[in-house]
């Protein structure tokens, strides 16, 4: 359909642009992508889905802190 057709035209133009490295936050499997990918030599990375929580120290950042301290 449509969506399979979008895909594959991202694919070429990622390719076609010379793109040698596609970094993917995901577990998920496109087989379709691998395919294209594969053929192009396009190094397809995948990294583990990094932590929804973002945590941070207030304390650590001087234009955090409240003034007269």
């Amino acid at each position: 359909g449509m969506w399979l057709e979008f895909r594959r035209v991202l694919f070429r133009s990622l390719i076609a642009a010379g793109i040698k490295r596609v970094v993917i936050f995901s577990d998920y499997h496109d087989t379709l992508a691998e395919e294209f990918f594969a053929a192009a030599k396009v190094e397809l990375v995948r990294l583990p889905m990094p932590e929804k929580t973002i945590k941070y120290d207030l304390e650590s950042y001087t234009s955090a802190k409240k003034k007269n301290q």
